[in-house]
């Protein structure tokens, strides 16, 4: 069977009771394999002088290639045939790095560079996958990633956020593939947890908001009481306080409030505006400030000491990854249970909704 093997046509293949092969009809030697499975696989094929015969190289499955970046692949391997190299050996001979130099050193720059959260996809990787920092790329197993996920589940991660966790990590090794560093995916066989999460919905309740906003009181408290021989009492002690706050009268995303910058807010207007690179739908939008979230942003800024940057910076200077730490401990002290950052959003779009305002806030 011969077509052109483009994103359209990979979508129309059927699966059938036997494996069966389609050759793509622009690009000689390039084709597919279709497993009763439904797993579908790239192939280059060519010709070897050495021992006179038609060899197959495997590319990679539709599963992490795209038809396109495995057509560029199959058409580097037929130019080294043309230029009297051996394909075949030329994998074997490549070195593969260990996951730590990778991420260092070829996928660390790449995606802090190309993705809004980056820096915190990359920590999120050297956190959890420590354990396999040393192992070449083609070398991790599924086994050990199985026992590290059966061990975070006895101490209470939740499904949701392994899922995460893997989802980063195959990510990355699927660039190795598409950058020709590994040949296929160490963990193409394994499976993300099943979730069921369309149904969760969790907001605030008054009395609930009332206990957080006593554990952020408290904890200013707690601070003024470390610093008072070194701070003056201002505003805020602490960037928390300020961000949880703002999140609840705005609906700002973490990441958003992460990189907002005091460019980003109008105080004439009372209008802050989230800018379209660090939108989720890529598409800038203006929030309305209301009294407290006025109040808020006023004060922290009346104590900035550097207006030019960042509302929120980090200890160095730079955006957070994540205020998981604090967040968790103040969620400890106000006893409130199942709660994520990002369900402030839902609490002021649950707000909105009772004031008559019809918004789909995700």
């Amino acid at each position: 069977m011969q077509a052109k093997i483009g994103n359209s046509f990979v979508k129309t293949i059927k699966v059938q009771e036997k494996s069966y092969e389609i050759w793509d009809s622009d690009l000689k030697g390039f084709l597919v394999v279709v497993y009763p499975s439904g797993k579908i696989t790239y192939y280059c094929s060519f010709y070897r002088p050495q021992n006179k015969k038609r060899t197959r190289l495997l590319i990679g499955t539709t599963e992490f290639l795209t038809p396109a970046q495995a057509r560029d692949r199959a058409k580097e391997i037929l130019a080294d045939v043309i230029k009297g190299v051996d394909p075949a050996e030329k994998t074997k001979t490549i070195t593969i790095p260990a996951l730590e130099d990778f991420l260092n050193n070829e996928y660390g720059p790449w995606v802090s560079e190309n993705r809004k959260s980056g820096g915190m996809t990359l920590k999120r990787i050297k956190f959890c996958f420590g354990f396999v920092a040393k192992v070449p790329l083609n070398e991790i197993t599924v086994g050990p990633i199985e026992k590290w996920c059966s061990e975070r589940l006895k101490n209470g991660i939740s499904k949701l956020t392994l899922n995460r966790d893997l989802t980063v990590l195959k990510a990355a090794l699927a660039k190795a593939i598409e950058w020709n560093i590994i040949q296929t995916h160490p963990l193409a066989k394994l499976k993300l947890f099943r979730v069921d999460v369309k149904n969760r919905i969790r907001y605030l309740n008054d009395d609930e908001e009332k206990r957080l906003r006593k554990a952020l009181e408290q904890r200013e408290a707690e601070i003024n009481e470390l610093r008072k021989k070194q701070l003056k009492r201002e505003s805020y002690f602490d960037h928390l306080k300020p961000m949880v706050l703002l999140c609840l009268n705005t609906g700002l995303r973490r990441g958003e409030i992460f990189k907002l910058r005091f460019v980003d807010i109008n105080f004439s207007q009372k209008v802050l505006t989230v800018i379209s690179q660090n939108a989720k739908s890529g598409l800038a939008r203006h929030i309305p400030l209301n009294k407290e979230a006025y109040s808020i942003l006023s004060e922290w800024c009346d104590q900035a000491n550097d207006r030019s940057g960042l509302v929120f910076p980090s200890e160095t200077g730079n955006a957070f990854c994540t205020v998981k730490t604090s967040w968790n401990n103040i969620l400890k002290v106000a006893q409130i249970e199942n709660f994520h950052f990002h369900d402030l959003r839902h609490t002021f779009a649950s707000k909105l909704v009772m004031a008559g305002v019809d918004l789909p806030y995700k």
